[in-house]
């Protein structure tokens, strides 16, 4: 799958650079689609790091996201990877 493929070449990437098709997560109307994606690196959260969660929070905007599938997602791996840019969100979002 394209999306899972995405995610995959973020991880390869390692945070250095950005898939040159990230806007494909963007320009989706499919949610279920970001959802694939976020659904891969929770499964490859082992080969994530804080500077990788960084370049698709810069790139995707998953911290902002108002969809609660994808904070549903973004925000447990946020909290094990240390990524505390999204703390604040993370807080609201499990307060509401």
């Amino acid at each position: 799958m394209a999306f899972e493929a995405l995610a995959d070449q973020y991880i390869e990437l390692g945070g250095n650079a950005s898939p040159s098709n990230f806007s494909n997560y963007l320009t989706t109307e499919d949610s279920q689609l970001q959802v694939i994606f976020l659904n891969r690196l929770m499964a490859r959260i082992g080969d994530l790091s804080y500077k990788i969660m960084a370049r698709i929070d810069g790139d995707l905007k998953c911290t902002a996201a108002k969809n609660p599938e994808i904070g549903q997602r973004w925000f447990p791996m946020s909290i094990q990877l240390r990524y505390e840019v999204a703390y604040e969100s993370a807080h609201a979002y499990v307060s509401r």
